[in-house]
């Protein structure tokens, strides 16, 4: 995968990203999105795993502190199509193998 295609959209479930109609597409609108009012996920920690076949992500917010988000990715051809974003972590995150607890870096 090299980047977001154009068309990429963000996604938060259970309610949608609000900026979806005003332009929460493409990268640069990602980006945008992610360096402004998404700043609070500065210093996540992105742990991989699978979601029915796709890419995903658990993601620790306050640098590994706060389980946040189960991400699955939609891929078309080497481009992510799509970010979705669950924001149920204490239910999905056991179902994917996930710590409830915070990170901790290894030296």
């Amino acid at each position: 995968m090299s980047q977001p295609s154009p068309r990429c959209c963000v996604m938060m479930q259970p309610r949608q990203c609000r900026r979806t109609r005003s332009g929460c597409r493409g990268h640069p609108s990602i980006s945008r999105w992610f360096l402004g009012r998404r700043i609070g996920c500065k210093g996540s920690r992105l742990v991989p795993t699978a979601a029915c076949g796709s890419p995903a992500f658990g993601q620790y917010r306050k640098n590994g502190a706060e389980p946040w988000a189960h991400i699955v990715l939609e891929i078309d051809g080497d481009h992510i199509a799509s970010m979705n974003y669950f924001l149920d972590a204490q239910t999905l995150f056991p179902k994917f193998g996930l710590p409830l607890h915070s990170l901790t870096l290894e030296a």
